[in-house]
This record gives structure tokens, C-alpha cells and sequence, in this order.
């Protein structure tokens, strides 16, 4: 296992260079000029001339890349052309509320969808079964965006439940109010994971159930409980465990547009921002950061992979 993990770790590494390599092009091939931007559309062909060579800008492209790896190497990620503070200082203050949030919303889809799948194999084909997999692909259904307004307006607007804008309220900073603030949006993002991860889990514990092991289970007078908790569940969570890490990237993805709707002061927004301001160090400092905790995930899933089925070794 050990050995499994060093080589899956050294094989991060080509991926990891070349998401640094696909976020650099992507913003330098992108219109806009971040000179321009900043002194604005009255400045003079030698000011921007002048703030370009101090950004950088007129050298070519593959020593701009180079120069940028060997500052983000050297923990430099740069300086943000618009807010005028250093990227790892602006990433470090808005990746804990994008991490909490995705957490939150992979924690509660798995709470619901994982017991939904199980309900509906084991009351497979009958009104419950039915009845469960509709709701999960109502909920799948559904665009995060619309949901969220949704859920604003149901719970927030009308019922008065929960708030519907911010990480805390004004001057507080309580756990509790935290925890109101947290409960839409990450509905919003687990919905739509919940469902997949349902209908896989059901799908593998009706394949599991049919099994020779299970009826020879089944034929020694084992209980349905132990059977379902001791002999089909383990096998049966293999490929859910690969749908949840699969959910983790588009939770991530998803949660762009959830913290802009809930304003939720995260790395999304700070992206969409950097975007909108064509702030190249914050937006290729938030997307590679973004795209590494994709890849932890992935490995995550990997690992747990190897540790609930011990045949699968490295290719």
C-alpha cells in the first residue's frame, strides 16, 4: 500500500505541470490587455508601455510561464494587478470558506443519497424504491443556480428560516450563525451529487445482491441486517466511492455559482472578480488551486479505493 501511494503521489506530478501550463495559456491567449485595464482607457501609449514591462508582459510567452513557476515554486504566487495585495494572501483568506462550503455540500449529499440508495435496493422495484429514485432525479434535475433561488425564496424570503446572503451577520461571528448561513447554499450544491450518488449505490447494491456469495449468505439463515451492513455494503460502495470523488470536482465547479448567488465570500467569487477585472495572477492562483484540490481529491478516492479492494494494485 505504501508503495501504491508513493507512486500514485510522483504520478500527480506531470498532471499537476500540466494544469500549470493549461492555466497560463488560457489566460494569456484570452483578449483583454490588464494594462489598459488598470490605467484605464485615457492613459497614455507610454504609461501602459511602461506597466506592461513592469508586469512583465512584453517578455515572450514561455519565459513569462517560466518566471511565474519559479516565483509560485518559490511560494511568490505574485501580486493582484487590482487590489494591489499579494494572490497567496487574497487565496489564503477565501479558501477556507470555499473549502467549509464544499465539505459541507459532499458531506450532506453523501448523508442523503448514500441511505437513499440502500432504502430503495433493498425495497427494489416497489412504490419506495419508486418513489426515492423520482425525488433523486427531480433533484438531479435541477440547475444549481435555480435552486439556490429557490431556496432563498421558500426559506429564506418567505419562511424566515435561514439567511440568504453571507457567511455571518453583521458583528457576529458566532458557530450557530455560521451554521444558518452554511445550510442553503450547501443544500444547493449537494442536491444534484446526492441524486448520483443514490442511484449508483442502489444500481451496485441490486448488482451486489445478486451475487453467489450473498445467496450462500442468504442460505445460512444470515439476517437481512447483517447482510446488508456486513456482506453487500462494502462491495456495493467500490464505485460509489469513485461517484463521490467525481461529485467533489463538480462541487467545486458548481460552488462558483452558489457563492455568487449566496454571496459567500470564497475563492469562486474572488475568480469571478479577477475575471471580471482581467486580474491574471488572482484567476491563475485561484484555478490552480482550485485544480490541485480536484487532483487531492481524485487521490483520495484512489487510495480509498485500493483500501476497500485490495486487488487493484498500480499500473
Amino acid at each position: 500500500m505504501g508503495q501504491y501511494v508513493v507512486k500514485r503521489l510522483l504520478a500527480l506530478v506531470p498532471v499537476l505541470v500540466g494544469i500549470t501550463v493549461l492555466v497560463f495559456l488560457t489566460m494569456h491567449l484570452s483578449p483583454g490587455d490588464p494594462a489598459l485595464i488598470m490605467l484605464g482607457p485615457h492613459a497614455t501609449a507610454q504609461a501602459l508601455e511602461q506597466l506592461r514591462h513592469d508586469l512583465g508582459l512584453d517578455l515572450p510567452m514561455p519565459l513569462q510561464y517560466v518566471r511565474w513557476m519559479g516565483r509560485l515554486v518559490a511560494g511568490d504566487w505574485g501580486y493582484s494587478i487590482q487590489l494591489k495585495r499579494s494572490v497567496g494572501e487574497l487565496i489564503s483568506t477565501r479558501l477556507g470558506a470555499t473549502v467549509l462550503l464544499a465539505a459541507a455540500g459532499l458531506a450532506l449529499a453523501v448523508a442523503l443519497g448514500l441511505p437513499a440508495g440502500v432504502l430503495a435496493a433493498v425495497w427494489g422495484r416497489s412504490g419506495v424504491d419508486r418513489a426515492l429514485m423520482g425525488t433523486m432525479l427531480l433533484g438531479f434535475s435541477m440547475p444549481v443556480f435555480w435552486l439556490g433561488l429557490l431556496l432563498q425564496l421558500a426559506f429564506g424570503l418567505r419562511l424566515g428560516w435561514f439567511p440568504i446572503s453571507g457567511m455571518y451577520s453583521p458583528g457576529s461571528a458566532s458557530p450557530w450563525d455560521l451554521l444558518q448561513h452554511l445550510v442553503l447554499p450547501a443544500v444547493a450544491l449537494a442536491v444534484g451529487p446526492a441524486a448520483t450518488v443514490a442511484r449508483m449505490t442502489r444500481a451496485s447494491m441490486l448488482d451486489v445482491a445478486g451475487q453467489e456469495y450473498i445467496r450462500a449468505a442468504k442460505a445460512r439463515g444470515i439476517g437481512p441486517g447483517s447482510l446488508i451492513f456486513r456482506h453487500a455494503l462494502r462491495n456495493a460502495l467500490i464505485p460509489t466511492v469513485t461517484v463521490v470523488g467525481m461529485q467533489a470536482g463538480y462541487l467545486l465547479g458548481g460552488e462558483v455559482l452558489v457563492e455568487m448567488l449566496f454571496n459567500w465570500p470564497g475563492l469562486g467569487m474572488l475568480m469571478v472578480n479577477g475575471i471580471l477585472a482581467r486580474d491574471f495572477p488572482v484567476v491563475q492562483g485561484g484555478i490552480l488551486v482550485v485544480a490541485t484540490m480536484y487532483v487531492a481529491a481524485n487521490l483520495a478516492v484512489d487510495l480509498l479505493y485500493a483500501y476497500l479492494d485490495p486487488r487493484i494494485t498500480y499500473a
